[in-house]
């Protein structure tokens, strides 16, 4: 419906940590989570990622100029869909992040249309 979620580095506190949107979908033939993504993270820094029960499925980091079509398959069977924008998704100490300098990145995910399509 065009409803658009943010999630931010910046929001997330310590050094490392997550924002998730979490569902379950229950398909009896799998299908495919269809939505816009938007983001401006640089990796090892932060990263926006999918994972299907807790088992990551897709991750992308990049600096996107406008918002892209992201189709992920969906397998059968219950499902808990999580969309994940990670901060530090590695675990790395600060100063080894320090270290590789300045982010050129804004540190933000952007999320708008999501729907299921059953197959």
């Amino acid at each position: 419906d065009g409803t658009r979620v943010v999630a931010s580095t910046d929001d997330i506190k310590g050094s490392d940590g997550y924002a998730d949107i979490s569902f379950i979908l229950a398909t009896a033939d799998g299908g495919k989570l269809k939505y816009k993504v938007k983001t401006s993270t640089s990796a090892p820094h932060d990263d926006h990622a999918v994972l299907f029960n807790g088992r990551e499925a897709d991750a992308m980091f990049g600096e996107m100029a406008g918002f892209e079509d992201n189709v992920i398959e969906v397998p059968r069977g219950k499902q808990l869909v999580t969309l994940r924008h990670r901060k530090n998704p590695g675990g790395l100490s600060d100063s080894l992040l320090k270290g590789l300098g300045k982010v050129p990145t804004n540190g933000m995910t952007w999320l708008e249309d999501l729907r299921f399509e059953a197959s």
